[in-house]
């Protein structure tokens, strides 16, 4: 059998739509709606492993932690929810996950290094999946921290460090006001920004500080399509005969293996003017690197999935992957995540069997392709259940390519 012959074969086993019934893998529960005014911890404190807690828009301001257990934390309408105090994520048993979805969150105040984190995810077994979120740090904290974090996937999210305090002695940690810190597990990000914090500007006879890196990252498998990594530009000094700050690096990666990149952009934070008294230049803050480390950078088109977040059972939902012309696109969804880089897909495989569906979306004539998905009834007894998406390509020229990955949790059509 040919090429052709091969590539309409595999094509057309995709063009059934199959809409599987539950699986042992699926995480599924009850429905908490959370308004504002109430609580958000005692609900999240409240839920059982499983649980959605669907979240209506309005301020809380108490943080979220959610500890030993999968849940899913997700806005009923996007970024109408903002969380003051940061959101942790810890101990996730294996076999459980945690999903954040369309939440704006900002860091508590910073009381030392690791502190003031817009999230901070830490010895998880299980995956965490972010889709459509926001993390800001506070004063001089991070945007995120993930520390043995097994497998983190982060979709259309923007990832600040902060440095909103008054000039002061900046922390020895170079990690102070980075966007994301990362070490252990693995980690891929689709169309995200991530920020590094501007130094300081010195108001008494000082140094300006430096910029906060973008990312600093050691995990052991990481992959980057479509995302923005700036280091924060240098603080200005005060006074003659001051530096000005370095420039924060863009990506700074020291992983166990080589990391993969697509379509992502680098850029150095700019290095401050520095209050020259003896030569022309010689105090100025230097530029940060925009990249340092082992990475290959993929020479290939970006595949972009859209998606809603949150529907409901039975409701007809749009999706539309983005690519290029003359492409073939499918999308495949299942109960349960999965995460393990394919350099023959040119990027990591984040579903997996049994998947409750499989459909070809056919040839692209432009540069995006649309199809209609109805969703099935939820088992008798279950009120959400959530599907994890991924957009595949196939290009005559170049194969299959693994494209963007995104979380819809389905709801009892009551909520």
């Amino acid at each position: 059998m040919g090429a052709k012959q091969l590539a309409a074969a595999w094509a057309l086993k995709w063009v059934v739509v199959s809409l599987l019934v539950g699986s042992a893998a699926a995480q599924t529960g009850r429905v908490h709606v959370v308004t504002q005014g109430m609580h958000l911890q005692a609900a999240i404190d409240g839920a059982q492993a499983g649980d959605t807690l669907l979240v209506k828009p309005g301020s809380y301001p108490s943080g979220a932690f959610i500890g030993g257990k999968g849940l899913q934390l997700v806005a009923d309408t996007q970024l109408g929810v903002s969380i003051a105090g940061g959101v942790q994520v810890q101990n996730t048993p294996p076999g459980e996950h945690v999903v954040l979805s369309g939440l704006a969150v900002q860091g508590a105040p910073w009381s030392g290094v690791g502190t003031g984190l817009g999230l901070r995810v830490a010895n998880t077994n299980g995956p965490l999946r972010i889709d459509n979120c926001s993390f800001l740090g506070t004063e001089v904290g991070g945007g995120a921290w993930l520390l043995a974090a097994a497998d983190v996937v982060a979709n259309s999210s923007a990832i600040k460090g902060n440095n909103s305090a008054s000039w002061g002695p900046i922390p020895a940690s170079n990690d102070a006001g980075s966007g994301l810190v990362s070490s252990g597990g693995k980690l891929a990000l689709f169309s995200c920004n991530v920020r590094g914090a501007p130094g300081v500007d010195a108001d008494v006879w000082a140094d300006g500080q430096h910029g906060g890196r973008g990312a600093t990252v050691g995990s052991w498998e990481f992959y980057a399509a479509r995302t923005s990594f700036t280091g924060g530009p240098g603080g200005r000094p005060f006074g003659s005969c001051t530096f000005g700050g370095n420039g924060g690096r863009g990506l700074n990666y020291g992983g166990a293996t080589v990391a993969n990149v697509l379509g992502s952009m680098f850029d150095g934070g700019a290095g401050a003017l520095g209050n020259n008294c003896f030569c022309a230049t010689c105090l100025n803050g230097h530029p940060g690197q925009a990249l340092v480390g082992a990475v290959n950078v993929i020479a290939s088109y970006t595949t972009r999935l859209d998606a809603p977040r949150v529907a409901r059972e039975g409701q007809t939902v749009s999706i539309t992957i983005t690519a290029q012309p003359n492409v073939r696109a499918f999308l495949l969804a299942s109960r349960a995540p999965a995460h393990q880089f394919n350099a023959a897909y040119k990027g990591p495989l984040l579903v997996r069997a049994p998947y409750a569906l499989r459909m070809s979306l056919g040839a692209m004539t432009s540069n995006s392709i649309q199809a209609q998905v109805t969703l099935p009834a939820l088992p008798a007894g279950t009120e959400s259940e959530t599907w994890f998406l991924q957009a595949f390509t196939r290009s005559q020229a170049s194969g299959f390519h693994a494209g963007e990955a995104r979380s819809l949790v389905i709801l009892d059509s009551a909520y």
